[in-house]
Formats: C-alpha cells, structure tokens, sequence
C-alpha cells in the first residue's frame, strides 16, 4: 500500500459495477504521511472483529446507490474515521463529497445520515475527481 492507505470506492461514472481501488491520487481518498508498517501496527492493533466488518460492507452495499444519488456525492467507500486529521479504529462509510455543504442550504433528500444501520459515516470533501491522463509510449497504435 505504500504511503497511502487505499479503500474500495465505487467512483461516481463508473455504472459498470466495477470495485476500484482508490488513494489520494486518485480521488483523495487516502491518508498520506504513513508508512505501510504503520497502516499494518495499527490493523493488529485493532479491534474491529471480522463480524463487524461484514455488517459494515453489508450495509455499504445497501445503501451505496442511494448515496451515490445525493448532490455533490462522487464517491462511497469504507475506510477508518478521521478525527481532526487523524484515522481512529472506528470503520465507517467514507462518503466522498465535491465540497461541504451546510445541511440548511440542501434539499432534505440530498442530506448524508450521520449513521446508516449502527455503522458511521465520515463525510469528506475531494473537489472534483478527475481522470489521469496515460501515456501512449509502449503502445502500438
């Protein structure tokens, strides 16, 4: 994982399905300024069951397109909650949002529950996701 802690997202777009997984390059989502080491000290150290983390995947799955629905919504995943910058041992719904919106200036429908099911949902705002462009050096054509 290198520096950066990556998560399963589905990115806004992506109808197909299809499970990416995403780090701060590719739309935020991650936590730079840590080691791999420190990623793995603190998954042993943690004391999240197994159990817990199928409801918390389950629940991602039942509620990611209703999510995924919402204004300034591009992303859903799971990934550690951030307390003032930092992750704690807490796994939540990590909803990823264009901008922070104050829940007064949105329509009742576009609002991101603060918990889904018992499990938590961290807002956090990326800007707009945008593609990387690839290089055609090694290809034909």
């Amino acid at each position: 994982m290198g520096r950066d802690q990556k998560i399963l997202t589905r990115v806004r777009g992506d109808r197909s399905g299809c499970r990416r997984w995403l780090g701060p390059l590719g739309v935020g989502l991650g936590l730079p300024g840590r080691s791999e080491a420190d990623w793995e000290r603190q998954r042993e150290n943690s004391f999240t069951s197994e159990d817990q983390m199928d409801h918390v995947r389950r629940v991602k799955r039942a509620y990611e397109e209703e999510l995924m629905d919402k204004a300034n919504v591009v992303g859903v995943g799971i990934g550690l909650r951030q307390r003032e910058g930092e992750p704690t041992d807490e796994p939540v719904i990590v909803v990823s949002v264009t901008r922070k919106v104050s829940s007064s200036m949105l329509d009742p429908d576009d609002t991101i529950p603060q918990e889904l099911e018992g499990v938590g949902v961290d807002v956090r705002p990326i800007g707009e996701p945008r593609a990387l462009e690839t290089s055609a050096r090694g290809h034909d054509g």
